[in-house]
């Protein structure tokens, strides 16, 4: 499996829509993509934020990051943060 961690952080007074933002418009589709294994998301006070998805494998992960409508929803997102988005890809470790 792969994991997938974005990074980006929220401007003050927007965490409200970004909430909105994830649980509205992104979840619902991620949730439908073919190879999704699950996601998480946790925020700093500072409001720096980490979105973590976990995938079958990387062309799972691959066909998301290219899905049109993922595309387009991240278009309504990008407003919401004070810093660009970040993501690095790891190997799932198992034990």
């Amino acid at each position: 499996m792969v994991v997938k961690i974005s990074r980006a952080a929220v401007r003050v007074g927007e965490l409200g829509n970004l909430k909105l933002w994830l649980s509205k418009e992104w979840y619902p589709l991620i949730e439908k993509q073919e190879g999704s294994n699950g996601v998480s998301a946790a925020i700093r006070e500072s409001g720096e934020f980490v979105v973590i998805t976990h995938w079958r494998d990387k062309a799972a992960m691959e066909s998301w990051n290219n899905n049109g409508a993922h595309k387009d929803i991240v278009k309504n997102l990008l407003p919401l943060l004070s810093v660009e988005i970040s993501a690095e890809v790891y190997e799932e470790l198992s034990f």
